[in-house]
């Protein structure tokens, strides 16, 4: 084997290990999440478990206390009167043997001799014939212990189908991407039986960090119907991690969560070029003309692409024209172009200018607070589609540029009675 096959074969090394080291740390992050997953299940297993033992041992307990004391109140109800009868019986039986002792004596003698004895007998006789004939009570009560057995087959098969371990949510995170000074998140609903139920919602949560250790700090940062939410609030180069769940119709609780996903962009926030004839805020971002009739603001360099979505919000105004746009080429103005070609304008009044050429249709007219929407799609090599979107209005054109030439984005206010905003 010579020298030039050798180091061929080391080219295709090198390269296939740059392919695989990246799924080698895919598939060590996959067993550290299956592991540290596994961990929290089996933790909460036992916890949920514990508490619900807990539970129901206070609960058997408490019934079983209650049952007593409902036994030894029946006892003292049934058997207080029998008592007080009982009592009354022996004190009537005693003093009837009495009466029987009193009567034998007198007949075991001869001739009846104690008067008083007789006459004791005689009163004792009459009394005898006015007490009551003693019966004993049917009321007496019988206490018994009952309970419906059937009820443990209920229980016993509510106990088995409690709790669940499940691998996957219903539905999944599909695709993240990076946009400037944010990230798209995409998600899609699994193939599983929950699908025979419509969603009401969606819930996209986000965390700082790469890892399912994370968790913790997860916050919602979109609720919708939708299936893609543009993350706005990252800083460029730090990792986020990303769960979506849902809610489906009649449920008032959220689904299991996704596997989560993490992801970073490196694109940052567009921004303007810094113009000594305007104010500049929030990195600047925001803008507002110390001047009237300033030069135009420009992107710095060229940030806006294809697939890229660009928002322009308008924070001041009055009743001056003014004009936003993309452009190929830094043109130095939005209004009075020698060459128009390789813009793409949208003016205050709704007038739109493609490469020069004034469109039939017109977009609302700008007003405070309003939003004006630039969403760029690839058509073919030397075309694109720009839709514009203002007030829930929505214009498609065709702009003949390369697709893979970046543009500038700009703005031209006329007064300082404006400020705008780009993100």
């Amino acid at each position: 084997m010579d020298r030039e096959r050798i180091k061929e074969a080391c080219q295709l090394a090198e390269a296939y290990l740059v392919k695989v080291r990246p799924l080698e740390i895919e598939f060590s992050k996959g067993l550290k999440q299956v592991n540290e997953t596994a961990d929290t299940a089996e933790a909460m297993v036992i916890r949920r478990f514990a508490t619900l033992q807990e539970r129901i041992n206070n609960l058997l307990t408490e019934r079983k206390c209650t049952l007593l004391e409902k036994i030894q109140k029946a006892r003292e109800e049934g058997t207080t009167p029998l008592y007080v009868s009982c009592s009354s019986m022996k004190e009537k039986i005693r003093n009837v043997e009495k009466f029987l002792k009193l009567g034998e004596s007198i007949l075991d003698r001869a001739t009846p001799s104690n008067i008083r004895d007789v006459e004791e007998f005689s009163r004792q006789s009459k009394e005898l014939d006015r007490n009551p004939i003693l019966k004993t009570t049917t009321k007496v009560s019988y206490i018994s212990f009952e309970a419906d057995d059937d009820c443990l087959s209920i229980l016993e098969e509510v106990i088995s189908n409690y709790g669940n371990i499940a691998t996957l949510g219903p539905v999944q995170l599909c695709d993240l991407k990076e946009k400037p000074g944010g990230i798209f998140v995409e998600w899609r609903m699994t193939d599983s039986d929950e699908q025979m139920v419509d969603v009401q919602e969606f819930c996209l949560q986000k965390a700082s960090g790469d890892g399912v250790g994370d968790i913790p700090n997860f916050e919602n940062c979109y609720v919708g119907e939708d299936t893609h939410y543009l993350c706005k609030d990252v800083v460029v180069d730090q990792y986020y991690s990303f769960r979506v769940s849902c809610k489906f119709e009649g449920s008032n609780s959220l689904s299991r969560w996704s596997i989560p996903l993490s992801f970073k962009t490196t694109i940052k926030s567009y921004n303007w070029k810094e113009n000594g004839h305007y104010s500049m805020n929030d990195q600047f971002r925001i803008a507002k003309p110390l001047v009237d009739s300033p030069p135009m603001l420009i992107s710095e360099g060229r940030q806006y692409r294809v697939g890229y979505t660009i928002e322009f919000t308008i924070l001041e105004m009055d009743e001056g024209l003014a004009h936003i746009g993309l452009m190929t080429e830094n043109k130095k103005t939005l209004s009075k172009m020698e060459d128009p070609n390789g813009t793409f304008i949208v003016d205050s009044r709704g007038t739109i200018k493609v490469d020069g050429i004034t469109k039939s249709t017109f977009l609302p007219e700008f007003k405070k607070n309003c939003k004006i929407c630039f969403t760029c799609e690839c058509l073919k090599d030397t075309r694109v589609v720009i839709h514009i979107d203002i007030e829930e209005k929505r214009v498609t054109y065709e702009w003949s540029v390369n697709k893979s030439d970046p543009y500038f984005f700009a703005a031209e206010l006329p007064s300082t009675k404006w400020k705008i905003m780009v993100e």
